[in-house]
């Protein structure tokens, strides 16, 4: 899988206000309480048993991967949804200035998107593991509609939903979606990714594996006027009853230099 550069907003990370969690606050949420556009929450390692959301605010959240570039944190440093809510919520119109980074997503369990609910916005969603989430309709580790996110250099696994059981993109959705490691993820249509009701993402760069539908498209399924262009992506070794590894119904995705096979 090949890695991207992330751009981020380091000239405003150098002037902003950071709040260190737990040091400041107690709680990455509390933190995000008392933050302003262009503050950053700095969350030192451990498990937070939370589910969070933005608030509408364009602030940086994130581990100490931020300052120490240190890819281990990672792991350290999880926010876990114990089952009661998508774990991380962006539906307040947030745009690219919103950065998650650098944690480890599990335990949300949602009506629609499980991990990480994505509505109206369009945040930057980067270097995270998102793992061990549930939704009963659509994503089942990051879910998006009318949104435009960007969702980078994430290893996304073992998640599962109705329709896109690593990421789901609905309803005019238009992201980015490059540099990420999607596997063994479960649906039963698009087991890996589910592009659905004219969403257009640009799918670049990407690794994904043994993913799988118990219906349709067990990498990707692409849904009525979805207009997926997807390039430079290994797809292989999916499952699915029709469709191993793509699958389109009413779609005509872009599929260029990419490397599949059942």
């Amino acid at each position: 899988m090949k890695k991207v550069a992330l751009l981020l907003p380091l000239f405003a990370f150098s002037f902003a206000t950071i709040i260190n969690v737990p040091a400041d606050h107690p709680t990455i949420q509390a933190g995000i309480a008392n933050a302003t556009n262009g503050d950053t929450v700095l969350v030192a390692p451990g498990t937070y048993i939370e589910n969070i959301s933005f608030d509408g605010k364009n602030i940086v959240v994130g581990s100490l991967i931020l300052t120490l570039e240190d890819t281990s944190l990672v792991s350290e440093t999880i926010i876990d949804g114990n089952l009661s809510g998508s774990v991380v919520t962006f539906t307040e119109g947030e745009n690219d200035l919103a950065v998650l980074r650098g944690f480890t997503i599990t335990g949300g369990s949602s009506y629609d998107g499980g991990g990480i609910y994505c509505s109206s916005s369009s945040p930057v969603i980067a270097d995270n593991i998102i793992t061990g989430n549930v939704s009963e309709t659509y994503g089942g580790g990051i879910s998006c509609n009318y949104s435009a996110p960007m969702i980078i250099n994430n290893t996304i696994r073992l998640n599962s939903s109705s329709y896109g059981g690593g990421i789901s993109f609905d309803r005019y959705t238009s992201s980015v979606i490059s540099g990420n490691n999607i596997t063994n993820n479960y649906a039963e249509e698009g087991g890996g990714i589910g592009c659905f009701v004219f969403s257009s993402p640009s799918i670049t760069n990407n690794t994904i594996t043994e993913n799988t539908a118990t219906t349709k498209g067990g990498g990707i399924h692409c849904y009525y006027n979805s207009s997926a262009d997807i390039s430079n992506t290994i797809i292989w070794d999916n499952s699915a009853s029709i469709g191993s590894d793509i699958y389109t119904y009413m779609s005509e995705p872009s599929i260029n230099y990419c490397d599949v096979t059942g």
